[in-house]
């Protein structure tokens, strides 16, 4: 869409982790304010993670140095 396209006709999606990838580019785009695409196809995203335990959602600890 930055590079000219008509919004109008282009249309994003995806299955699975394709589905996610779709949406962060999206989201991402939406940041920047590029103009919103025609219609987007998530299948399956896996795209919300309560049942994960906290520690996995949290960053890592930094290395220390010995």
């Amino acid at each position: 869409m930055d590079a000219g396209g008509d919004p109008a006709r282009i249309a994003s999606g995806g299955e699975s982790a394709g589905a996610g990838l779709a949406a962060a580019t999206l989201l991402a785009a939406r940041h920047a304010g590029l103009p919103h695409s025609a219609a987007v196809l998530l299948l399956s995203p896996w795209v919300d993670l309560p049942s994960r335990p906290a520690a996995a959602l949290s960053p890592r600890p930094k290395p220390t140095r010995r």
